[in-house]
C-alpha cells in the first residue's frame, strides 16, 4: 500500500505509514454493511445511490443519480477511517474527540462551499451539501475518465503540446482561484483528471485563503516532490506563487516521467536534473521557464500564474530570424560583337547670364562689361592642427556650461556612494551576524550527530533525550540575540520557531514508547529541518541585500 503523502510503500495491514507516520486509507476497511446499498436516497429522496467509486482515508465517493433532473453526479459523504454506522447514523471513530470531529467535518462543507464558489470548465462544479445521518454529504459534478497520475505511472512521457494544453488549462482556472484570494495548496498529478479532452481540477479540501504579501500560519498538509519549501514552515509567506511551484512541479513530471526531489532535498544540495537532458523533445527555452518556477527560492519564481504562463507561450514562440541585407553586385555583360563607340555627348552648358549693356558711351576708365556676381564668404578660422582647414568656431553663448556636465557626473557618484558607505541596516546585520555564528556553529553539529543517528537506525528515545540539553542551549542563546533592525528581528524569529520546533519533536522521541508515535515525532523532526534550511536560504538573501558576505 502507497502512504498518499510520501509515496512510501507500507504493509497492507499498516494503518500509519512507516515513514512520515501519515494515516493510510484503506477501502477495505469499510465492511459492506458500512457502506450505502445501492437505491439508498439521500437529502428526502433527492438523490439515489446507485454504485459505490471508491474509499479513502476521510471518506466514500459514489455514483449516484439526481431524481429532479435525472443527471448522473458524484455524492461523497465524509466518513473517516475508523466510523461506523448504526441505525442510519455515522458515529465518529473512539480515538477521535467530539471538538476534532467537528472540526473536520465543517473542512469537508467548507470544499464544497469552496467549489461552489467557480464556474469554470477546468474546476469540478458542486451543486449542493448538506447534512444528514450524523455525517456531511456534497454532490458534484460526475467525471468519467482518469487521473493524470495514471497516465503517467507507466513512466512516459506525455507529447509536448498535450502537457502544456492541460497545464494551460488548469493554470487558467487557478488563476481565478487565486484572484478569489484561494491557494489550492495541493496541485499534483492525482489531482488533475482528463475526461473526453478536457482536464479538470479537483479536491479542494486543503484550499485556504491567504494574504497577500504578509506571513500567514497554515496547517502542514503536503504531497513531497510538488510542495515548496514554504509549505514544510508553519509560518511562512503564503500565495500564488506556492501553486506556481507545485503546477511547474507537475509539468516537470508529465514532461520528464519522473516527479522532481522535495524541496527539503534541494534545498541541502540536491540537484534538479535539467528537463531537457531527461526529455530531448523539450527546447531549452521550454525547459528554463519550467526551472524558473521550480525555485526553492520565493523571490526567484514568477509570482503569479499568468506571468507564467506567458513565460510558457513566449518559450514555444520561434525566435526572429535576423534579416542579412545582401548589397547588389555590379553585372558585366560584354557585347556580343564589336561595335564602333557612338562619340560622346557634349555636355549641356547653362546660358551666358544676360548683362545689358550701358547707355552711356564706352571710355578709356569705363568697363563695358561687369564681374559675376559671387556671395560672400565667411573669413577662415585656422587651427593649429590643420592649419589649412575652415573652421567655424561655436560662440560663447550656444555653448553648454561646464558646471552642468561637472553635475552630470558627480550626482550618479554620490548617489553610489551614499548607497555604499551609509546603509543603517547593515551594522545592525553585521553585529547580528557576529552573534549568530557561534550558535549555528552548535546547531550544525547537533544537527550533524543526529543525521549520523538517523540512516543507523540509532535514533531512538534514549539518544534523544541525551541531545536535549543542547538543543535547548541553541534556544535560549538564539533567544538572548535582540537586533535591534527589523530584517534581523525577523530572521532571528524564524529561526527560533525552527529549533523550537525540533526541540518539541525531540522531546515527543524521547517520551515515545511505541513504533508509531516515534515515526510521528520523526516526522515532526523532518518538518522541522526543512524550516530551518528555508531559514537559511532567507537569511543568505538578506545578507545579500547588505553586502554581507
Amino acid at each position: 500500500m502507497l502512504c498518499p503523502v510520501c509515496q512510501s510503500p507500507n504493509p497492507e495491514d499498516a494503518r500509519f505509514c512507516t515513514t512520515c507516520g501519515s494515516p493510510l486509507p484503506a477501502v477495505e476497511a469499510a465492511p459492506e454493511s458500512f457502506i450505502l446499498k445501492p437505491r439508498t436516497s439521500l437529502r428526502d429522496g433527492a438523490f439515489i445511490i446507485e454504485e459505490l467509486l471508491g474509499a479513502g482515508g476521510f471518506g466514500l465517493t459514489y455514483r449516484a443519480r439526481e431524481s429532479g433532473l435525472g443527471r448522473e453526479v458524484a455524492v461523497k459523504e465524509f466518513f473517516p477511517y475508523g466510523s461506523t454506522r448504526q441505525n442510519g447514523l455515522v458515529v465518529p471513530p473512539s480515538t477521535v474527540t467530539a471538538e476534532s470531529w467537528r472540526h473536520e467535518l465543517g473542512a469537508f462543507r467548507d470544499e464544497a462551499l469552496t467549489l461552489a464558489r467557480f464556474s469554470h470548465p477546468a474546476i469540478v462544479r458542486a451543486y449542493a451539501v448538506w447534512a444528514e445521518g450524523g455525517t456531511a454529504y456534497f454532490a458534484m459534478e460526475f467525471l468519467r475518465g482518469q487521473s493524470l497520475q495514471k497516465r503517467l505511472d507507466s513512466g512516459k512521457p506525455l507529447p509536448v503540446d498535450e502537457a502544456l494544453s492541460i497545464i494551460e488549462t488548469i493554470g487558467e482556472a487557478l488563476a481565478r482561484v487565486h484572484e478569489a484570494g484561494l491557494l489550492h495548496r495541493d496541485i499534483k498529478p492525482d489531482n488533475i483528471l482528463l475526461c473526453d479532452g478536457r482536464a479538470v481540477l479537483i479536491d479542494f479540501g486543503t484550499a485556504r485563503e491567504f494574504a497577500a504579501d504578509q506571513t500567514t500560519p497554515m496547517t502542514q498538509l503536503l504531497t513531497p516532490g510538488y510542495a515548496p519549501l514554504e509549505q514544510y514552515g508553519r509560518r511562512a509567506r503564503f500565495g500564488p506563487f506556492t501553486d506556481v511551484y507545485a503546477l511547474a512541479a507537475t509539468l516537470y513530471h508529465a514532461l520528464s516521467g519522473v516527479a522532481p526531489p522535495p524541496s527539503p532535498d534541494r534545498a541541502a544540495g540536491v540537484e534538479l536534473r535539467p528537463l531537457d537532458e531527461l526529455n530531448p523533445r523539450v527546447s531549452p527555452r521550454l525547459a528554463d521557464a519550467i526551472q524558473t518556477a521550480l525555485e526553492v527560492s520565493v523571490p526567484k519564481r514568477p509570482q503569479t500564474v499568468d506571468a507564467w504562463l506567458d513565460s510558457l507561450r513566449e518559450s514555444q514562440q520561434p525566435l526572429p530570424v535576423p534579416q542579412v541585407v545582401i548589397p547588389p553586385q555590379p553585372v558585366f555583360i560584354p557585347p556580343s560583337s564589336p561595335q564602333t563607340m557612338p562619340p560622346a555627348a557634349t555636355p549641356y552648358a547653362p546660358p551666358e547670364p544676360y548683362i545689358p549693356t550701358p547707355a552711356f558711351p564706352a571710355g578709356p576708365n569705363i568697363p563695358t562689361q561687369l564681374p559675376p556676381y559671387l556671395p560672400p564668404r565667411p573669413a577662415p578660422v585656422h587651427t593649429t592642427a590643420y592649419p589649412d582647414s575652415d573652421v567655424i568656431e561655436i560662440p560663447p553663448e550656444a555653448r553648454i556650461p561646464t558646471w552642468f556636465w561637472c553635475l552630470l557626473i558627480a550626482t550618479p557618484l554620490f548617489l553610489l556612494c551614499f548607497w555604499l558607505f551609509f546603509d543603517p541596516v547593515r551594522g545592525d546585520l553585521q553585529a547580528f551576524d557576529a552573534r549568530l555564528s557561534p550558535v549555528l556553529v552548535q546547531s550544525n553539529q547537533l544537527q550533524g550527530k543526529l543525521n549520523s543517528l538517523a540512516p543507523a537506525g540509532s535514533l531512538n528515545s534514549w539518544s534523544a533525550a541525551s541531545v536535549l540539553p543542547q538543543q535547548q542551549r541553541v534556544v535560549g542563546q538564539l533567544r538572548a540575540i535582540n537586533p535591534s533592525s527589523n530584517d534581523a528581528l525577523f530572521s532571528r524569529d524564524q529561526l527560533i520557531d525552527a529549533e523550537t520546533d525540533k526541540l518539541a519533536a525531540l522531546q515527543q522521541m524521547s517520551r515515545s514508547s511505541s513504533a508509531s508515535d516515534m515515526a510521528s515525532a520523526f516526522n515532526a523532526l523532518v518538518r522541522a529541518d526543512g524550516e530551518r534550511n528555508m531559514w537559511r536560504i532567507d537569511y543568505n538573501y538578506l545578507k545579500r541585500q547588505h553586502r554581507l558576505r
